[in-house]
């Protein structure tokens, strides 16, 4: 491993830590107000609808030519009349200490924290083509009965997808070759699932 590769790898443990206390920091401050729920797909809804498809705009953020200040006020004309004002200020927060860069890291330290607190397993459902609300609540509730655990499922689209459909759970993966594995599952919700899938040319699998 070289120098270069040794101190990226240090810096994004170092992100991740510090992700970690900051998501920490912003649960602990919605928890009493019953808003955490509302609070977490907000900084989602910022990383994935602001930050992810303006680059240049995340990239400010988390320029070290801009002082905290200056950082701030970016803040607030692009983004002041959009966040709820926790969420304000707790990028103020972040900017004041020079930590914006962190954001993305902060979502999703602080949605899998508040995951594990509820007992949920995040899953991510991934389809070449959209699916409705039916598929998705059947999808949804075979993963349950497998895990024996509450699933939050978010779904999205890739059309170059070739298996049709992709379930993500942490570094397991569930994709388009279920069929041979059917019988071990064992599980007559999934099974109901599956057959629903395969009527569209899709099927569900688990490879590890």
């Amino acid at each position: 491993m070289t120098n270069a590769s040794s101190h990226a790898d240090a810096a994004d443990i170092g992100r991740k830590k510090v992700s970690a206390v900051y998501a920490q920091a912003l649960l602990s401050a919605v928890e009493t107000s019953g808003r955490t729920e509302a609070m977490l797909d907000e900084l989602d809804a910022l990383v994935r609808d602001v930050l992810t498809p303006q680059p240049k705009f995340s990239a400010l953020l988390a320029s070290p030519r801009l002082t905290a200040e200056e950082k701030r006020h970016v803040l607030e004309r692009s983004l002041g009349n959009r966040l709820s004002p926790v969420l304000m200020t707790f990028l103020k927060v972040l900017a004041r200490r020079n930590r914006l860069e962190c954001l993305r890291g902060v979502a999703a330290e602080a949605r899998a924290l508040w995951n594990e607190r509820r007992g949920v397993v995040a899953a991510e459902l991934t389809t070449a083509t959209p699916i409705n609300g039916e598929m998705t609540t059947r999808i949804t509730q075979a993963l349950e009965k497998v895990l024996a655990k509450k699933v939050a499922l978010r779904t999205a689209t890739d059309a170059d997808l070739i298996g049709g459909l992709v379930v993500r759970i942490g570094d397991r993966i569930l994709d388009g070759s279920v069929a041979n594995q059917l019988g071990r599952l064992r599980s007559e919700t999934l099974q109901r699932a599956m057959a629903t899938i395969r009527q569209d040319g899709e099927s569900l699998a688990e490879s590890k």
